[in-house]
């Protein structure tokens, strides 16, 4: 396999295919994952076991993606923070806010087509997001959320 854009370290599993045009920077990829076509990867991001990322999709850095989950075309995964989200501010020890470190997509997660998910936010096991989304606010596990921004539609 011969990947042209890879911009640092990277480490795959088993029965990983990466795209020729995709774009890879010290990011480590699970068995039985898929990269396609001009998706970029940024340093420190994590796809788990069978994962698939569609083309033209973007992950900024410090993303995990757990195993089993599918992520649409023209998806992208911000590494900006908006000051506006209540949510993904956490508070420390002495009561100041902080924010999470990191964007985690969880098992089992279906990410429709040009959905874009702002930095820091969780989206809970087994959730879909649907197409052209815009995702500022954790999602809880098993539901449906749709819009912008996006609103939970349902529970599955």
């Amino acid at each position: 396999m011969k990947v042209r854009y890879i911009k640092r370290e990277i480490t795959c599993g088993l029965n990983v295919w990466i795209h020729p045009y995709a774009k890879l920077s010290g990011c480590r990829i699970g068995d039985r994952s898929q990269v396609g076509p001009d998706v970029e990867i940024c340093r420190n991001s994590v796809l788990g076991s069978n994962v698939k990322v569609m083309s033209r999709s973007y992950l900024g850095s410090s993303v995990t993606i757990e195993d089993d989950t599918v992520v649409g075309s023209d998806v992208a995964i911000t590494r900006q923070l908006p000051e506006r989200c209540e949510s993904l501010r956490e508070t420390n020890g002495s009561g100041e806010h902080t924010h999470r470190l990191s964007t985690i997509v969880k098992k089992g997660v279906a990410i429709g087509n040009g959905v874009k998910i702002a930095f820091g936010i969780m989206i809970g096991e087994g959730a879909m997001i649907a197409e052209g989304s815009v995702v500022s606010e954790d999602v809880p596990p098993f539901t449906i959320v749709a819009g912008i921004p996006a609103r939970v539609i349902r529970k599955i």
